[in-house]
């Protein structure tokens, strides 16, 4: 059928899955492949549909079709979630999360496949944290490095590239967080990137610069030495577990809830907060590793409990957390002054 041979032409020729293919068309991937393995034939709307898409394709210029593609057309996209989605095994409990958080989960399978075989562009998804559907975007793969070791300093930031820690859809070289969508496109169109917001609330920039993969290698080795150097500094030689549990459940507990204050009260006392727990953890590792005395270290973490305690006082008379939060916080708050007291005196 001539159809059919157009539609193996195409594949050919541009390498495409029969998902990202099928996208194109509109159809699905199923009823391609049952046109492929000669199962069914395409009705006239359908066969008209692919005589667009294989003159395009087949023409002597290709390179309206390769724009569309590097333009991370939507079609394209789709295709590329549908054929990453049948290639997963989830269950019922994950299908379920994921229902509740389509854009971001749909975002990240997305951006996951585009980052194989990227080296020129920065690609943003958003995040599952915030209120404002542009708040907050995370970024991964070869992304996360061309933003902390090439965008990110010549837009003035310094990204902290972190552990992803889903199961299911697991960036290699970590993640970073990024607030505001729209703050990042101002400023990376400054440093002459190229933006697109895209399906799925992808933010796509595309830079002024592509790595080849050696350099690519070498920004990841970079990125293991900085976090070696970092892990030595912060690997204490004298040990507080139990200190150290109690400024970690700080950590834990306040970051989320800050994000959620509304945004003068988060400038001035969420990030008071967020400061003071960042205080405790240097003051402590710098004690581990004896660059200050206990009872030095124990008057500096006073100071630092006790900006925390006042904040507090702000924050339950003006009720910004719940009153569940409140109780947590203080209630470590208390355990932590007794253990430091308890082991450094």
């Amino acid at each position: 059928m001539e159809e059919v041979k157009k539609l193996e032409e195409i594949l050919t020729a541009t390498g495409w899955s029969q998902a990202t293919l099928a996208g194109m068309i509109e159809v699905s991937a199923k009823s391609l492949n049952s046109w492929l393995n000669g199962k069914s034939a395409p009705q006239k709307k359908r066969a008209k549909k692919i005589d667009e898409v294989y003159d395009k394709v087949m023409r002597p210029s290709k390179t309206k079709i390769f724009e569309t593609q590097n333009n991370f057309d939507t079609k394209i996209l789709k295709g590329i979630l549908l054929e990453e989605q049948a290639k997963e095994d989830a269950g019922d409990k994950t299908k379920r999360m994921r229902a509740k958080r389509k854009k971001y989960f749909d975002g990240k399978i997305v951006a996951r496949k585009l980052e194989e075989n990227n080296y020129s562009r920065i690609i943003l998804f958003p995040s599952r944290d915030g209120e404002d559907e542009d708040e907050w975007y995370k970024v991964g793969g070869n992304s996360v490095l061309f933003y902390k070791y090439y965008i990110g300093p010549r837009m003035g930031r310094k990204p902290v590239i972190r552990d992803d820690t889903d199961m299911q859809q697991r960036f290699k070289n970590g993640i970073a967080i990024i607030h505001w969508g729209e703050k990042f496109v101002e400023d990376v169109q400054k440093v002459g990137c190229v933006v697109q917001r895209s399906e799925f609330g992808l933010i796509i920039a595309t830079m002024d610069k592509k790595f080849s993969p050696k350099e690519v290698e070498e920004i990841q080795n970079r990125e293991k030495r900085d976090k070696d150097k970092v892990q030595k500094m912060i690997t204490p030689k004298e040990n507080f577990p139990d200190i150290y549990g109690l400024i970690r459940n700080l950590a834990q507990i306040l970051p989320p809830k800050v994000k959620k204050m509304d945004g003068a009260y988060r400038e001035v006392f969420g990030n008071r907060l967020l400061t003071a727990v960042v205080e405790l953890y240097k003051i402590y590792f710098k004690m581990g590793n004896g660059r200050i005395e206990r009872f030095e270290a124990l008057q500096k973490m006073q100071v630092q409990m006790d900006d925390i305690a006042a904040i507090l006082a702000i924050v339950d008379e003006n009720k910004l957390f719940d009153l569940a939060t409140r109780v947590r916080v203080g209630e470590t708050l208390v355990d932590l002054k007794n253990t430091i007291v308890r082991r450094l005196v």
